[in-house]
């Protein structure tokens, strides 16, 4: 299993993600429960069984208007509420 560091930028109303270690492999996603998804890309890039990906998110610039968006969409509030619960993982979740 290897695991890869990815990062999450906000931008215009979407997640880019991208490994750390394999820039090329990137995902576009509207909510941070859909992170998942990089596995693919870095499936892609690296040759390697989706299986066998395992990732640390780190989110580099949340929306500036976080608060508000999660006000008017229970998806984003959803989402907000996960990378809350993300963060209290301690010991699961690396800095970089």
């Amino acid at each position: 299993m290897t695991t890869y560091a990815v990062t999450a930028e906000w931008s215009n109303g979407w997640w880019l993600l991208r490994a750390v270690e394999a820039p090329d492999a990137v995902a576009q996603i509207r909510d941070l429960a859909e992170a998942d998804k990089i596995r693919k890309a870095l499936s892609f890039i690296t040759g390697e069984s989706e299986s066998e990906i395992d990732f640390v998110l780190q989110v580099v610039s949340p929306p500036a208007d976080a608060d508000e968006l999660a006000d008017d969409d229970p998806e984003v509030a959803a989402g907000m509420q996960r990378l809350a619960e993300l963060r209290k993982l301690e010991g699961d979740v690396r800095d970089f």
